[in-house]
């Protein structure tokens, strides 16, 4: 959701249904380094909620990674290569609502 600032501001979620505690934490901090790695082409002026899936107990950082970088992606919250830093502004009118999506699948 849009905040108003020039900067966008994360938060991280686990529930227990993701473990006890020791995987809630790794969630959390997959989650926490997936976004620090790519904050500078993400669209300032956002509040973003990440909320870590049962499935991320078992994870590999890459997928995770994967995962948020699909999201943002599906988000349109990632900047493209030419966009200037300062320029935020989509320009498509299109709704900007985060989708919901499952953070990875656990595997078949």
């Amino acid at each position: 959701m849009p905040n108003d600032l020039v900067h966008s501001r994360f938060g991280f979620s686990a529930s227990r249904k993701v473990g006890g505690a020791v995987q809630r934490n790794r969630a959390r901090r997959l989650l926490r380094e997936a976004v620090r790695l790519q904050v500078d082409v993400i669209r300032s002026g956002w509040d973003l909620v990440f909320v870590a899936r049962p499935a991320m107990a078992t994870a590999r950082f890459s997928e995770v990674a994967e995962a948020c970088t699909r999201l943002l992606r599906r988000a349109r919250l990632l900047r493209s290569a030419g966009t200037n830093a300062n320029d935020e502004t989509t320009g498509s009118g299109a709704d900007t609502t985060l989708p919901t999506g499952e953070l990875p699948h656990p595997p078949a």
